[in-house]
């Protein structure tokens, strides 16, 4: 049963850098997806994050933070991250995706010829209180070309942030520089197969705040 959870602390660069789905109101949100995913693990403990790139195994000794309203410990689940650009905002976030329903929904139009890769439109994000359930819908908007003013800043930030492999190390995607970063770089490991992975989200949709 999806619930909202309590909220976290900021992630590393503060909530502006961030595009999380406990922020979107009823109206919902428009991005543009700039960049490939990131997939890894994650966990909670001392009301942290902790990621492990995907293919890692968390030591077992681990005393992860308990959920309060199901009464399970958050211990590593599949999640992704992407770089979008906010209308919102009108700048560059990381958004982190723990829900099944949205990666499901992305991969579903990534599947689609019609609509083909999901750079190359926006993306419409809503969620919805439905009794004690929070339901997410994602909609894909025609193909528009990315505005200038936002390929400039993606294209500018690409060639200097340390990029999404820096939360695999607890660090800031925003700071450091792309060469700095090679530090971070995600170990090669196998990816599962797409057909596998919604069993390696959490148990539900709970809305994970980032």
């Amino acid at each position: 049963m999806a619930r909202e959870t309590e909220d976290w602390p900021d992630a590393p660069g503060g909530s502006e850098g961030y595009f999380r789905m406990k922020d979107v109101d009823d109206k919902g949100a428009t991005v543009r997806i700039l960049s490939q995913a990131l997939r890894y693990s994650l966990g909670w403990k001392d009301k942290k994050p902790v990621r492990y790139a995907e293919g890692e195994i968390p030591p077992k000794e681990a005393k992860w933070d308990i959920n309060k309203f199901s009464g399970d410990e958050q211990r590593p689940a599949f999640a992704c991250a992407l770089a979008v650009w906010s209308y919102a905002k009108d700048r560059v976030q990381v958004w982190e995706i723990t829900q099944p329903t949205i990666y499901r929904q992305l991969r579903d139009l990534a599947g689609k010829a019609r609509w083909g890769k999901l750079t190359e439109y926006d993306i419409e994000v809503a969620k919805q209180k439905v009794g004690d359930k929070i339901e997410y819908k994602v909609t894909p908007v025609p193909h528009e070309p990315l505005a200038e003013s936002a390929a400039r800043e993606w294209k500018m930030l690409n060639a200097t942030w340390a990029g999404l492999d820096a939360l695999l190390t607890g660090g800031d995607p925003f700071e450091g520089s792309a060469a700095a970063s090679a530090q971070f770089a995600t170990k090669a490991t196998s990816s599962a197969d797409d057909s596998a992975v919604e069993d390696r989200f959490a148990g539900d949709d709970a809305d994970i705040p980032f």
